[in-house]
């Protein structure tokens, strides 16, 4: 078996020196090859890996100015906005998330190219890749939108865009739980 993903490629692309986390990654990619989760390809397994990457905060060096301007905003909503820390993790994962399925992996992705993808189109594109992918319940997905709507108005704010496309994101329909009623009898036991 002959790893698609070298060390050295892992080492540039995040621009990192030699540690436990590459190990960990190639160890990812060949598991999910051996396990049928992926092809035995590089694209497949760069993807795959960039993904897992992600998921403990580990970008491309080219793709930092992004990490930077989603790390501007966690900051306000911490610092200024005063949101709970389960809140500021939650839209922390969001937002790496987001990142993340609309850079596709490009180690060229950039601010602008972030700012570009938060459009009616993008957004509903990611909403459908939560219900259909993820399988997310409607819920969860008004979350993601809240969550993005928040970074849009901070951006909005910034002068870096000028409206919040969110807003025309229609939401899911979320089911509404029915009040759970006690009879005084099982009150009193």
């Amino acid at each position: 078996f002959k790893n698609p993903i070298t060390g050295d490629y892992v080492m540039e692309l995040f621009g990192i020196e030699p540690c436990n986390t590459i190990g960990q990654l190639k160890e990812a990619v060949k598991n999910a090859i051996l396990d049928g989760e992926i092809e035995n390809t590089f694209e497949a397994a760069d993807v795959f890996m960039r993904e897992r990457a992600a998921a403990i905060g580990l970008f491309p060096v080219k793709c930092r100015t992004v990490v930077k301007i989603c790390e501007q905003y966690i900051e306000y909503i911490r610092d200024v906005r005063r949101y709970s820390s389960r809140t500021v993790q939650i839209y922390d994962d969001v937002l790496k998330r987001y990142v993340e399925r609309v850079s596709k992996g490009s180690t060229s992705f950039s601010e602008k190219d972030l700012i570009e993808s938060l459009n009616v189109s993008e957004i509903r594109s990611y909403e459908v890749y939560l219900r259909d992918k993820c399988e997310a319940v409607p819920r969860t997905i008004e979350l993601h939108l809240s969550a993005l709507s928040g970074f849009c108005r901070f951006l909005v704010a910034k002068g870096l865009m000028k409206s919040n496309p969110v807003k025309l994101v229609p939401k899911p329909k979320a089911e509404k739980r029915l009040p759970s009623f006690y009879k005084k009898d099982a009150m009193d036991k």
